[in-house]
């Protein structure tokens, strides 16, 4: 839908009028996104006269991030097989795969974010300013893709103070890093904001859309709106898209009955309109529907990411090791997510592609070779490769 809505009408419009200012449109999400994923399709379009290869930005953008997470994994001390597997593990996610052959911007966003990561930790353990660059201009190019990288700042921050702390990088380093960043923002990432700005006066767009695109709480509201939407979200992120029918229908109704059992002993009611977005109250028995926007991360993710990240976050606060941060900068985006939106509705899955992604590295910790229990790791691998493939033969069929 957002695909034809507006980012391929958008790319129509320059062709045909050659120009990138805003127009005339009742669609006004049409004229105030960033540029960047839509410049990346444009070319495709202009050079072979057809929409044949739209969704490459996107398909691209999903193997550009799993490097970036084996990259990830490595820089975290993960052996190379173990971060193989990881990254692979990752591209067999149902949402990562049915955004990645859509002109959707998900993705988009997501590979610059994950490879400022990967070229910031690089950076700062060789000690080398050229992977401090990248990292900074990888984060300029993001912050042109869509708005929704604004969110992902913080999480961005909190593995940047972390990593310079424990890699003991140099001010001096530090100082680029934040330096290039600016300046690639304002090179690569500032100019729909200022043509916004001036035509509309507001960067983001007319006030009005903006109003109704975030969230505005009273001081009150904040803990309620954090506890109902992250239940609401985690209740999604357990994922049963990928099994094959009836299995997935099963697997849904067992989580939605184990929910209900939950909340009906503990006395919380998420289910309703409250904290919702206009027309989308919330129930425990909607199932997340295998489509680019409504798609989660599939049973892999609760099964392998969810405990690395607990496992990341207990032995990492213990050894005072980098592996903490990224959980914290998971925990940290779901908080602004769920403030900075106006409420929960279900398309927010694909918001989370990013930070899925910066976490997916933690899961190389269950391929590494073991001495001791070389047997059951073998089994372990062949149900995972098993899942994976039944996951992505499911997501493309």
């Amino acid at each position: 839908m957002d695909a034809l809505s507006t980012h391929l009408a958008r790319v129509g419009h320059w062709l045909q009028n050659a120009t990138f200012l805003p127009w005339s449109t009742p669609r006004t999400w049409q004229v105030i996104y960033p540029y960047n994923a839509q410049l990346v399709v444009i070319w495709p379009v202009l050079f072979l006269q057809n929409d044949l290869l739209v969704g490459f930005p996107q398909w691209f953008s999903a193997l550009v991030s799993a490097v970036a997470v084996a990259g990830i994994a490595m820089e975290l001390g993960a052996s190379q097989r173990a971060a193989l597997y990881a990254a692979l593990t990752f591209l067999t996610f149902p949402l990562i795969v049915l955004q990645s052959s859509t002109a959707q911007t998900d993705l988009i966003v997501m590979a610059p974010f994950v490879m400022a990561v990967y070229f910031l930790l690089r950076g700062f353990r060789q000690r080398r300013m050229a992977f401090l660059v990248l990292s900074a201009l990888a984060l300029g190019l993001g912050i042109g893709v869509k708005q929704t990288f604004f969110f992902l700042l913080p999480s961005l921050g909190v593995i940047l103070l972390v990593s310079w702390r424990h890699y003991h990088a140099t001010n001096r380093a530090l100082l680029m890093w934040l330096t290039c960043s600016l300046v690639a923002t304002l090179v690569l990432g500032t100019m729909s904001y200022a043509v916004n700005w001036a035509t509309f006066g507001h960067p983001l767009g007319p006030p009005q859309i903006v109003a109704e695109s975030s969230g505005k709480l009273q001081a009150e509201d904040i803990l309620p709106k954090i506890g109902y939407n992250a239940l609401r979200l985690f209740y999604q992120s357990l994922d049963t898209s990928g099994l094959p029918r009836p299995v997935d229908g099963y697997a849904h109704k067992a989580k939605m009955r184990l929910f209900q059992w939950l909340f009906r002993i503990t006395g919380w009611q998420v289910e309703g309109d409250r904290y919702t977005f206009p027309a989308h109250p919330f129930s425990l028995a909607s199932k997340n529907q295998a489509e680019e926007s409504h798609a989660w991360y599939g049973p892999l993710s609760a099964l392998l990411l969810y405990p690395a990240m607990l496992y990341a976050l207990w032995t990492g606060l213990r050894g005072r090791r980098l592996q903490a941060a990224f959980p914290m900068a998971f925990a940290l985006f779901a908080i602004v997510e769920i403030l900075a939106r106006p409420g929960w509705d279900p398309y927010q899955g694909r918001y989370f592609a990013s930070v899925f992604a910066l976490n997916a590295p933690l899961v190389a910790v269950f391929f590494e070779d073991s001495s001791r229990h070389k047997a059951l790791q073998r089994v372990f691998r062949s149900f995972v490769v098993t899942l994976s493939a039944l996951i992505l033969f499911v997501a493309l069929t």
